[in-house]
């Protein structure tokens, strides 16, 4: 499973929101950015945290990955007040991703408190970020213990021991889990260009150590330069990312679930696959199906080419949608099988390939225009 995100927090009033949304044109495959804005109501203005009226040009971009990193005592004091929550939720239900930074630097709310805002903000419907650490750790624990299994896909994880001050651990943590469940978690703590070369093997190897499930990687310090947003740094973050995303490829196997077996087996014999779905193609297996659509997408968009086969009388669904989610991020598919439920259009498209056997699939060379 290849990075999926890179998250990049500070963005301020020196810069313009235009060279953001450049970037998201850019760098959409296989690894996509998120700018994350520093959402500090007592500091608006100064270096990190942008004004009110960046924010909302900021937004009015419609740029898809978002997120909003709640800061300081006051935003935190008026989500816990019922008279002032209403219009602070609604604001910042504007961002994609919902950050709660609370008792980052030092305990100025109660377990309770922290645990009325999860939950205010949670019910709420929003996407939240989790900042983990040890101030946080055990209201966290007590917090996704209660969640329903349900709804855990809008609640991420943000590995930072270093609580926002730029240190990189000696071991990155693996991947949580409430249950079965994994959890989409993120890593913070020292990342930048300079290190991202070392550092990215080591927080893939901690990722992926019991299963292979998305993550992402978050930074701020490592973007500036004396203390202002450097985006030539920012690119270089994304190209090295992207680099390494699309490193990873393998064959992403789109099928009927009762063919898993066959490719299974044609990993354990040494074909590198994308398709995580394949380890848990049993009834029961998949306990978030919210969660397997967007690993399934992620893996098509980091795949190095998707097999979609069919045997005769079979009917595809998932994989007919996979199949287009394949073209829409530039990854050639070959078909192996004649089904009916196939378009015929699409079989014209440049990216499309027939193949007569499973084995030709894998190693026929894809045509010119594939993704770069």
């Amino acid at each position: 499973m290849p990075l999926n995100l890179v998250s990049i927090t500070g963005a301020d009033d020196k810069v313009l929101p235009s060279e953001l949304a450049a970037l998201s044109a850019r760098y959409t495959n296989p690894i996509t950015p998120e700018w994350a804005i520093l959402y500090f109501p007592e500091k608006e203005g100064s270096p990190r945290n942008p004004s009110a009226a960046w924010r909302e040009a900021f937004l009015a971009l419609g740029l898809p990955f978002t997120a909003a990193h709640l800061c300081g005592t006051q935003v935190f004091r008026e989500i816990l007040d019922p008279r002032t929550a209403p219009a602070r939720i609604a604001d910042i239900s504007r961002y994609r991703r919902i950050q709660l930074n609370i008792n980052a630097r030092r305990p100025e709310f109660t377990e309770e408190e922290v645990l009325s805002v999860y939950r205010t903000l949670h019910q709420a419907g929003l996407h939240l970020i989790l900042q983990f650490h040890d101030g946080s750790r055990q209201a966290i624990q007590k917090f996704v213990a209660e969640v329903d299994a349900s709804s855990l896909s809008r609640i991420d994880l943000l590995y930072d021991e270093s609580k926002g001050t730029g240190q990189c651990p000696e071991q990155w943590p693996p991947i949580s889990t409430v249950g079965q469940i994994p959890l989409h978690c993120g890593y913070a703590g020292g990342l930048g260009p300079n290190v991202l070369d070392a550092e990215l093997p080591r927080i893939h190897e901690s990722a992926s150590a019991w299963r292979d499930v998305p993550y992402w990687i978050d930074m701020e310090s490592g973007v500036r330069s004396d203390n202002h947003f450097d985006l030539a740094k920012v690119r270089a973050v994304l190209e090295i990312a992207a680099g390494t995303a699309k490193g990873r490829g393998g064959v992403y196997f789109a099928s009927k679930v009762v063919h898993a077996h066959r490719w299974k087996a044609l990993r354990d014999s040494g074909t590198k696959t994308a398709s995580s779905w394949i380890d848990e193609a049993g009834e029961g297996q998949t306990a978030d199906y919210e969660e397997l659509a967007d690993r399934c997408l992620s893996e098509i968009a980091g795949s190095e080419r998707l097999v979609l086969y069919c045997e005769a009388g079979e009917i595809l669904k998932g994989a007919i949608l996979e199949a287009g989610a394949a073209l829409m991020a530039g990854v050639p598919v070959f078909q192996v099988g004649e089904c009916d439920s196939i378009s015929r259009v699409f079989r014209q498209h440049r990216l499309w390939h027939y193949c007569l056997s499973v084995d030709e699939a894998i190693s026929l060379p894809a045509r010119q225009h594939q993704k770069q």
